[in-house]
């Protein structure tokens, strides 16, 4: 699956990834005001087929406590060491210690 997933963004055009991102990349509140909006026009309590089948559609997100993280640091070569800055790590200029294939 990785390398399915590696063979068909290689020819994926950068203006084509840079929309994907803009597409998807939401700010959480402006994500949630999607979902329910959504949410409100599948009109669930109304539909048939969730009835006959005895299923119940909560209309409320669900709330979990959760932990923010700190980002991992990336280590390279000689022995440096790289944390993200807003999120991302600039591995331009950078050696990693030896490459190797995900599976």
């Amino acid at each position: 699956m990785y390398r399915t997933f590696l063979a068909h963004t290689a020819h994926r055009a950068p203006n084509e990834t840079s929309s994907m991102i803009k597409a998807t990349a939401k700010k959480p509140h402006i994500r949630k005001q999607c979902t329910d909006t959504q949410l409100q026009k599948m009109e669930y309590s109304k539909d048939p087929f969730v009835k006959q089948f005895g299923f119940q559609v909560d209309q409320s997100m669900v709330q979990v406590k959760g932990k923010v993280l700190d980002a991992p640091k990336v280590g390279y070569a000689n022995q440096s060491t790289a944390q993200p800055n807003a999120g991302v790590w600039d591995n331009r200029g950078k050696q990693f210690f030896k490459p190797v294939n995900i599976k």
